[in-house]
């Protein structure tokens, strides 16, 4: 829980999943399947405000001095409108309440070329005005696909994930670097 989170006296707390449910890793086109149906809970209500009042809650719960961040799902909404409309991650109203965003720019999954990871972060940075974190992918995923990322495309990411307006680049994950055994390229990557 956010209040567990907080005892450990963090400097940033992260928050996973922070959407309604849908399995944009597997965009078919400018479909997200498996969006999560409208129930009892959800029915008839704007899923991007109530997200948004999510965040303005979660900001009010954790002292100023920890910085509050979340994963981006990595669309742009004029593209996947369904990241606003059924997942309700609206970037521009939920920059309003973090301090730092997370895009999850797993290139490859996606089907994007690597110049698109440089490209959404300025994107994100400019409708957000925040500081902009972006996560790499270390392997092909989802982990049924053999993994054919090469030590080459991993720094071409990386050279676009470090592209200013970024403030850095995150691998995902570190098990599945070591799985591959590619925890000595990420070395060689960040000490270059």
């Amino acid at each position: 829980s956010l209040d567990q989170a907080v005892t450990y006296n963090p400097k940033v707390i992260i928050l996973d999943h922070f959407r309604f449910y849908g399995h944009w890793e597997t965009l078919k086109g400018t479909h997200i399947p498996n969006i999560h149906q409208a129930c009892n809970f959800c029915k008839g209500k704007n899923r991007a405000e109530e997200i948004a009042e999510l965040a303005r809650f979660a900001k009010s719960q954790i002292p100023s001095e920890i910085r509050l961040g979340y994963f981006a799902v990595p669309f742009i909404p004029q593209e996947v409108p369904q990241l606003v409309d059924d997942l309700g991650q609206d970037h521009q109203a939920l920059g309003k309440s973090f301090d730092i965003i997370n895009p999850m720019l797993y290139h490859r999954m996606i089907h994007k070329p690597v110049s698109y990871i440089s490209e959404y972060v300025s994107f994100l940075s400019n409708i957000t005005q925040k500081p902009i974190l972006p996560i790499l992918q270390v392997k092909d995923m989802p982990d049924y696909l053999p993994d054919t990322l090469t030590e080459n495309e991993m720094k071409q990411a990386y050279q676009k994930a470090i592209k200013p307006p970024s403030i850095g680049a995150v691998w995902f994950s570190w098990d599945g670097a070591v799985e591959k055994n590619k925890t000595q390229i990420i070395h060689n990557i960040f000490t270059i």
